[in-house]
């Protein structure tokens, strides 16, 4: 019984893409889309990979001795771009372009040494719960679901390694040399004919999948190969491969995207048409159909893998239903005649496999589905059962759509662990709008500001009328004030913002707040600068440029606003601009970095 789940792969989705790069402290890493999701586990917006369900094989990350399931998300490695998992074993691609590899791997092998009770040293199976660097330099990853692995590199080489039972990793594992194998040759570990060494198979490629006993690639040119052992394959000589290993052999031109299945296998050409072809995937094609129209990805299968026929139950029926995901978000089941879900930019599958075992009431397989929303939301599509009497799954009662995570991680979107960050904030981006003024606060000279601490600068606190003159204070150099007389009264004489407050009035560029019969003043220097004030101070320090003599009904703050205006400063921040709303820190330093550091010309 072959391909009980479909591999998808989906790194370029239409001609002329430019393909994301994911770039960390220099390094990119390129390739396309990644796979933010896969079975049981899924990357968040900080580039965390969080995971649960099986840990037989320490695919969890965590000694098989200490637990063998997880109910929970937990935590598993940080910055992490890419995962795929296929129940015993983990493969993911790191922001710094390293390859790991975990569980039923392939890649611990005779580095894994296991003692008895009798005290004999044997070589373990070729698994474990700790991360094995495979490779640096890596683009893009893959798994089978028979532990096939695979990695493209930055150069557009594709190599695999892994289960090569059934000759599919494009070939044949018994012409590799010895050091291909970890494990020795005297070793009693069935995996002793397993290569854990990747082995290049093929040269410009920009996408692949590893399938169950296969896999396809899309190379830069847009044609689709295929490799391995499928006797439902046919091509263009009319002749199938009958079961016999074929390295990779171009079968079509023109393809975006591919999903891979038993003898089903869907493809989305470039002009985003989706067809299924039945069992020829080279030649004319004749068996093939089309599926629909402005296709962005087909995932499948979509419910009801294998039934037993009422007639022949030893018979097994394929039901092969796909997702298809159009351009515009929509989600469809059933080949598109059932609509699922909206916002939707990625979907995977896989078996149900919390208890595989189920009663004969209802011999089926189900897939559980992971659905993933523009918003980051991420829901399961699962199947339900009964209960008989010993608590296994008697009979299947439908699907149930749950939520599983927030802020997951989008595919062909940075995360946000990857974004360069103004040092030494962990809160602050180079490519937020105030980035470069943040840095240029912390670097000035006398310093502006340092944060709230030693690491966070806590852009969205709102800032105070003492800490707004202070910041404008220090930009202009801390002048001393020319009288040290202090005319308000709710300024202390030791406060940090004292000596700025009163330069700022001597210079005209505040009078405070209220002024009492006897000439003293309050300034109120805890109270929340708004926007209007901001940018009424920097006016002030900037000589008042554009100044009218006609006062009359015009608003104290009009002809800061005019100006500020027209330098396209009040246009800059991300919230709209309103002279009564609170100022935030991003923005007091945005505002004083867009007068004084860029328009100090101006002056």
């Amino acid at each position: 019984m072959k391909k009980l789940i479909s591999m998808l792969i989906v790194l370029t989705l239409c001609l002329g893409m430019t393909l994301p790069a994911y770039a960390k402290e220099g390094i990119c890493v390129t390739g396309g889309l990644t796979s933010t999701v896969s079975e049981r586990c899924y990357i968040d917006s900080e580039g965390n990979l969080w995971m649960w369900g099986e840990n037989n094989y320490g695919q969890c990350g965590l000694d098989p001795k200490e637990t063998k399931w997880l109910d929970e998300p937990r935590l598993v490695m940080s910055d992490v771009v890419s995962v795929r998992r296929a129940k015993e074993a983990v493969i993911v691609l790191k922001a710094d372009g390293t390859a790991w590899t975990w569980g039923y791997d392939f890649n611990h092998g005779a580095e894994v040494q296991r003692k008895y009770s009798e005290g004999k040293v044997r070589y373990g199976y070729a698994k474990g719960p700790e991360p094995y660097k495979v490779a640096d330099d890596v683009a893009a990853i893959s798994m089978g679901n028979q532990m096939q692995f695979g990695i493209l590199k930055n150069d557009g080489t594709l190599w695999t390694w892994g289960n090569s039972i059934w000759n599919d990793l494009g070939y044949n594992a018994s012409s590799l040399p010895a050091s291909y194998f970890k494990v020795p040759a005297d070793s009693t570990d069935m995996m002793g004919c397993e290569p854990s060494v990747p082995v290049k198979i093929l040269d410009d490629v920009k996408a692949f999948a590893m399938g169950h006993y296969d896999g396809m690639a899309i190379k830069k040119d847009g044609s689709l190969w295929y490799w391995g052992n499928d006797d439902s394959i046919s091509m263009d000589n009319g002749k199938a491969t009958g079961g016999e290993p074929m390295p990779p052999t171009k079968i079509l031109d023109g393809v975006a995207s591919f999903n891979t299945d038993d003898e089903w296998d869907d493809v989305v050409l470039t002009n985003g048409e989706a067809w299924s072809i039945n069992g020829a995937v080279g030649g004319d094609l004749k068996h093939r159909h089309k599926l629909a129209d402005n296709v962005k990805m087909v995932v499948g299968p979509y419910t009801d893998i294998y039934e037993l026929q009422k007639s022949s139950p030893s018979a097994p029926v394929k039901y092969d239903f796909d997702y298809i995901l159009k351009n515009d978000g929509k989600l469809y089941g059933k080949n598109g005649s059932e609509f699922i879900m909206d916002n939707v930019v990625w979907v995977d599958v896989c078996m149900d496999s919390s208890d595989l075992a189920i009663a004969p009431a209802d011999p089926r397989n189900y897939v559980s589905t992971y659905i993933l929303c523009g918003d980051g939301t991420l829901y399961e599509k699962k199947p339900t059962y009964s209960l008989n009497d010993k608590g296994l799954k008697d009979a299947f009662l439908g699907y149930e759509t749950v939520k599983l995570a927030d802020n997951v991680a989008l595919p062909g979107q940075p995360f946000s662990s990857l974004r360069p960050k103004v040092k030494p904030f962990a809160d602050v981006f180079k490519d937020d709008y105030y980035g470069a003024a943040v840095d240029w606060a912390f670097h000035h000279e006398p310093l502006i500001t340092d944060g709230v601490s030693a690491t966070s600068f806590a852009p969205a606190r709102i800032v105070t009328r003492g800490q707004a003159v202070t910041f404008l204070w220090r930009a202009m150099g801390e002048p001393e004030p020319k009288s040290g007389e202090n005319v308000f009264r709710d300024v202390a004489d030791g406060a940090y913002y004292a000596k700025a407050v009163l330069w700022a009035c001597e210079q005209g560029i505040t009078d405070g707040t209220k002024t009492f019969e006897d000439g003293t003043r309050n300034f109120s220097p805890d109270s929340p600068v708004k926007r209007g004030q901001m940018v009424t101070f920097l006016w002030r320090t900037m000589g008042e440029p554009g100044k009218t003599e006609d006062s009359e009904g015009k608003a104290w703050y009009a002809d800061a606003e005019n100006w500020a205006n027209k330098k396209s400063i009040l246009s800059g921040t991300a919230a709209a601009y309103d002279t009564n709303a609170e100022c935030p820190r991003a923005d007091v330093i945005y505002y004083l970095w867009e007068v004084l550091e860029k328009l100090n010309d101006d002056r």
